[in-house]
């Protein structure tokens, strides 16, 4: 995932601003590096990655080697 834009205002929780701090300081990561840098659950880390990315506060990076991308 990656952070899309700096929406702060958007009514998110406490623990989808620490992912949004932590986006901006690491970038481009997988969700499980999210997880273990925030010492979160990684299914909590997903619903919250899922509610930005419904805000637009995120956005999905493809993955190059899924089929549905097309580096697979």
């Amino acid at each position: 995932m990656k952070r899309e834009n700096s929406h702060a205002t958007l009514g998110l929780s406490d623990k989808n601003l620490r992912i949004i701090e932590y986006l901006k300081v690491h970038g481009c990561i997988e969700e499980s590096e999210i997880a273990e840098g925030l010492h979160l659950n990684i299914l909590d880390v997903l619903v919250a990655l899922y509610d930005l990315l419904d805000k637009g506060v995120v956005r999905r990076i493809p993955d190059e080697s899924s089929p549905d991308s097309n580096g697979g």
